[in-house]
């Protein structure tokens, strides 16, 4: 049995879903909510993550997209990608996932925080390349890859989530959602150019995100030069790249064949993002 807070966790509410008690509503997007969940049959005692359509959003398309994260969660199967553990309709006709509960930190968060050397970096990273590579393998983009949604556990374990607008490249036609539900769905500050003019996606799509969350992790900064804050901006800085990139230079590395295990604690002084103009 799921048990839920029906409303703002009043004392003694609560709803149905499955095996799991809720306790807190640990993320909110714009049309879904992820609960921290608990089983509740009594066999074992485990925290799950249970995602639920917000209330109010009856949108059909909605539901379609959230049938689509469940078909696409089903095909994974990958020590870095969060595992989807169940899935159904629970009370008042209201679809819900139950996934695996990570408790981590977002990767450029659990860098900054820890001080960690290029190469543990790179060793976290190369996780999140083999969880998005598993999911282009079955054919899977991710459409919305950003720290926030690369959690690294206490064991520096990285965890990948949220495949809630993940695009299947084997199905034919246009996807099921409005386009104009899905522009807006993506993060706009790790958005492929194609992503903000509206054109279609692929797999490259994931690797242009991948090469803005890479280089905020070494250099600690955006790869863009704007001019002021504000959408508009951030958009022109985006389809612009290809001609005026904020491009990165480390001093101090390793010559090839040394090693790096003297510079604890020395970053980000070793690297300076730097503006430049490409021809």
């Amino acid at each position: 049995m799921i048990r839920c807070p029906a409303r703002a966790r009043r004392p003694g509410r609560a709803r149905g879903w499955g095996r799991t008690s809720s306790n807190a509503c640990s993320a909110r997007a714009a049309w879904a909510r992820s609960w921290l969940a608990e089983r509740a049959d009594g066999l074992y005692r485990r925290q799950l993550a249970l995602k639920l359509l917000r209330p109010g959003y009856a949108d059909p398309n909605l539901r379609l997209r959230f049938s689509r994260e469940r078909e696409i969660l089903t095909r994974l199967q990958h020590p870095n990608i969060a595992r989807l553990l169940d899935a159904g309709i629970g009370e008042g006709d209201q679809p819900y996932l139950v996934l695996e509960y990570v408790e981590g930190v977002p990767l450029t968060e659990y860098c900054r925080d820890n001080a960690l050397p290029v190469e543990a970096r790179l060793r976290l990273f190369l996780q999140v390349c083999a969880a998005v590579s598993h999911a282009h393998a079955n054919l899977i983009v991710h459409r919305d890859l950003k720290p926030s949604n690369m959690l690294v556990t206490p064991d520096r374990d990285v965890r990948l989530l949220d495949f809630g607008i993940a695009k299947l490249l084997d199905r034919d036609g246009t996807d099921v959602t409005h386009a104009r539900t899905e522009v807006r769905a993506f993060t706009l500050h790790y958005a492929a150019p194609e992503q903000v003019r509206g054109e279609p996606v692929s797999t490259l799509t994931d690797v242009y995100s991948l090469g803005v969350v890479l280089y905020e992790l070494l250099a600690g900064d955006k790869p863009y030069r704007l001019r002021r804050q504000s959408d508009a901006e951030w958009e022109r800085a985006i389809l612009k790249s290809r001609h005026h990139v904020r491009r990165w230079r480390c001093s101090g590395w390793p010559r090839p064949g040394r090693s790096n295990r003297h510079r604890r604690g020395g970053w980000p002084g070793a690297c300076a993002a730097t503006s430049t103009t490409s021809r």
